[in-house]
């Protein structure tokens, strides 16, 4: 016979840590993560695909115990101007609204600048440009699409 849990007692979270992958099975781990709300939840063809960035970037894990959450890509010294590029934030739906999203792209904008990265640039579904303009990103240029979902580039330059 099971026992009914103590409604005094506290559930806890396990804290929230951030730290980059460094592992092959953390690799796969990150790459799971971003097919899974890419390609599975939002029908993106090839959502989460592993490409030629991913090779030569840094992939930010979010853990809640041994759980990983979220993940985002920093690829450094990307494009003509030596600039930097976030890629594949991810979240998983059950742990969105607590904040992660914002300590995974905080983590994430720390490390571009501790490489000196003249700006960071990224891609926004326009559903989450909100959550990047409040982190510090402007829109530029005219949004576009792919695979039918609407993009808007987004810059953000360190304080000096």
């Amino acid at each position: 016979m099971t026992t009914a849990p103590n409604r005094d007692t506290p559930v806890t979270t396990p804290p929230l840590i951030l730290r980059l992958a460094a592992t092959t099975g953390e690799l796969a781990a990150v790459y799971a993560l971003r097919r899974e709300v890419f390609a599975q939840e939002q029908g993106m063809p090839d959502g989460g695909a592993v490409d030629q960035s991913d090779t030569h970037s840094l992939h930010l894990m979010a853990l809640r115990g041994t759980c990983l959450v979220a993940t985002g890509r920093l690829t450094l010294d990307w494009g003509p101007l030596s600039q930097a590029q976030i890629a594949w934030v991810a979240t998983l739906a059950s742990a969105r609204h607590q904040g992660i999203g914002t300590a995974l792209v905080r983590n994430l904008l720390a490390l571009a600048a501790e490489a000196n990265a003249p700006a960071v640039l990224l891609s926004a579904q326009v559903h989450a440009q909100s959550f990047y303009a409040a982190l510090g990103f402007t829109p530029y240029g005219e949004p576009f699409s792919v695979h039918g979902i609407v993009h808007q580039h987004m810059a953000w330059t360190p304080e000096l």
